[in-house]
C-alpha cells in the first residue's frame, strides 16, 4: 500500500521523535492502551484513550476523548489552544498536536491549499475561539449583542440551500467579526480570499449526495456557534 497519498503524523520529541505515522484509516486513536493505533505507553499523564484523528466530509479532524490532562492544538498561526470535549478541531498542514509532553506535527494534508470549505471552517473556528475567550470580560450589553448575532446567524444557516450559499454567508460573517477584533485589540488575523472556489465532492464520498454534504458542513458551523452561546435550559450535558 502506498502511504504517500495519506497525511502523516510526525513525532517531534520524546521517544517518538522522528517517527512517522501515516493516517491510513478513517479513525486513528492515540493513547496508552494497546488498542490504539498510536500507542504511547511511557507517559502516565496520557489517558488510555486520549484523542483521535478522524475524517469527516473529506476533511481531517482532531477530537479529545475526555482525556484527563487535555489535548492541545497549535495551528500555523502559532497560538496553542486546548480542545473542548466533543468539539473537534480542523487539521491543516503544519498543525501541531500536544498530549502531555508528546508533540506531533501533521504533514501532507493536500486539501489545505484548495478546499474552500475546509479553510473557511478553520478560519471560523479561530474567530470563535477568540470570541469565547473575550466574552467573560465583556459588559452585559455586549454579551447580549454577540448572543443575538450568533442566534441570528444560526437561523440563517438553517435556511441555506447550497454549499456555495453557506460558505458565502460564513465568510461574510468572518470578515465582520474579525473587523471588530482588529478595531478593538488586533487579536485576530483572519485571511479571506474571495477567489476561493468550491471543489468537487471528494472521491471517497461519491456515494453521499450534495444535500448530505451541505447538512454536514452546516452542522459543523452551528456546533461552533453553540460554543459561544449559553446552553438552553432543557439541554442537560
Amino acid at each position: 500500500m502506498h502511504t504517500d497519498k495519506y497525511p502523516k503524523l510526525i513525532g517531534l520529541d520524546g521517544s517518538l521523535k522522528g517517527k512517522t505515522y501515516p493516517l491510513e484509516k478513517d479513525d486513528t486513536s492515540i493513547g496508552r492502551d494497546k488498542a490504539n493505533q498510536i500507542i504511547i505507553s511511557t507517559d502516565e499523564k496520557i489517558s488510555r484513550h486520549h484523542c483521535r484523528i478522524f475524517t469527516h466530509i473529506g476533511l481531517y479532524w482532531l477530537e479529545d476523548l475526555q482525556s484527563k490532562n487535555g489535548t492541545f492544538i497549535t495551528h500555523p498561526s502559532g497560538q496553542e489552544l486546548q480542545l473542548a470535549v466533543k468539539q473537534p478541531a480542523l487539521l491543516v498542514n503544519s498543525t501541531q498536536i500536544r498530549i502531555a509532553s508528546t508533540r506531533f506535527k501533521i504533514h501532507d494534508i493536500h486539501y489545505a491549499q484548495n478546499n474552500a470549505s475546509g479553510i473557511v471552517m478553520l478560519q471560523f473556528q479561530e474567530v470563535i475561539e477568540e470570541i469565547c475567550r473575550m466574552l467573560p470580560t465583556l459588559p452585559p450589553d455586549k454579551k447580549v449583542a454577540y448572543e443575538f448575532a450568533f442566534r441570528a446567524l444560526e437561523e440563517r444557516l438553517k435556511a441555506v440551500q447550497s454549499e456555495d450559499e453557506l460558505i458565502a454567508l460564513i465568510t461574510k460573517k468572518i470578515q465582520q467579526f474579525s473587523e471588530v477584533f482588529l478595531h478593538n485589540k488586533g487579536q485576530v488575523t483572519v485571511i479571506f480570499d474571495p477567489t476561493f472556489e468550491l471543489p468537487p465532492l471528494p472521491e471517497d464520498l461519491s456515494q453521499i449526495n450534495q444535500d448530505a454534504r451541505v447538512d454536514s458542513i452546516r452542522d459543523i458551523f452551528i456546533s461552533d456557534i453553540k460554543r459561544c452561546l449559553l446552553p438552553d435550559n432543557d439541554e442537560g450535558e
